[in-house]
C-alpha cells in the first residue's frame, strides 16, 4: 500500500502471521527431534536421507521467515521532515522481532 498507515497494518500483520507459521515450524522440529533416534536406527539410506532433508527443510522456513519478518521490520517508510517537509526514511519498529528466535522460543 502507498499509504503509510495501511502499510504498517499490513506488516503488522503479516509478522502476525510469520509469528504463527515459526511457532508451527518449532514444533515440527521438536517433533522430529525427538524422532532423530528412529534416524540412527534406519538401516536404509533413503530413508535416513529423506529424515535428513525434512529436518534441514523445517530449519531453512524457519530461517527465511525469521528473515521475512525482520526484513518487514526494518522496511523503510517515508515520513515528512519537520524541516521543509522533505521524505526522510523512517524504520517501522516493534517488539515483534523480539519473537523470532532461532530455537522457536519467545
Amino acid at each position: 500500500s502507498r499509504s503509510r498507515q495501511e502499510f504498517v497494518k499490513q506488516a503488522r500483520e503479516a509478522q502476525d502471521r510469520a509469528r504463527i507459521y515459526i511457532e508451527y515450524m518449532a514444533a515440527a522440529q521438536r517433533v522430529l527431534e525427538d524422532a532423530a533416534e528412529y534416524r540412527r536406527q534406519e538401516i536404509s539410506p533413503r530413508w535416513m536421507a529423506n529424515y535428513d532433508l525434512m529436518y534441514a527443510q523445517i530449519v531453512a522456513y524457519q530461517a527465511r521467515v525469521f528473515e521475512y519478518g525482520a526484513s518487514l521490520e526494518a522496511f523503510p517508510l517515508p515520513c515528512s521532515d519537520s524541516v521543509g517537509n522533505k521524505e526522510q526514511p523512517a524504520l517501522v519498529v516493534s517488539a515483534i522481532t523480539s519473537v523470532y528466535r532461532a530455537d522457536g522460543t519467545s
